[in-house]
């Protein structure tokens, strides 16, 4: 169909306060990534996207009480900001750990912590030192 076809709906979603996309929100939960992929396009056309995904985020924040439920995978925003972060950062993602991942899969040293899963109790030191390194690592990466 043709775009002027669109525009109605386009009308009605990019209305201030987002009142439309909260609703849809609400009832879509089970086609919330279809949904996602159409609102996120949406508002990338018109340079909105900030917008809707603070939108959302805020009435996510209000509406819990639960810390723990807060952002859960089930939710319209989440699914949001996962579209959005994958659309925007894998490139950098993949520049500032791409040589750290590669360190960890050629490395022979071990990082699990988990006292079950070790072969012997001593590696647990070396271990630990292994992770903190790898973790410094990481996060020098990205900053830099």
């Amino acid at each position: 169909m043709p775009a002027e076809e669109y525009s109605p709906l386009q009308q009605l979603l990019l209305e201030p306060g987002l009142v439309s996309v909260k609703t849809l929100a609400e009832i879509c939960h089970a086609d919330r990534q279809p949904l996602a992929v159409a609102l996120l396009r949406v508002f990338r056309a018109e340079g909105r996207e900030t917008e809707l995904l603070r939108e959302l985020n805020d009435a996510e924040v209000a509406k819990e009480t639960e810390t723990s439920t807060l952002f859960r995978a089930a939710s319209l925003p989440t699914t949001l900001m996962d579209l959005y972060m994958r659309a925007e950062c894998i490139e950098f993602l993949q520049a500032s750990l791409m040589e750290t991942i590669t360190k960890l899969l050629e490395s022979k040293q071990s990082a699990e912590l988990n006292p079950n899963k070790m072969d012997s109790p001593d590696e647990a030191c070396s271990n630990a030192e292994f992770l903190l390194q790898t973790l410094d690592q990481v996060i020098y990466s990205i900053f830099m």
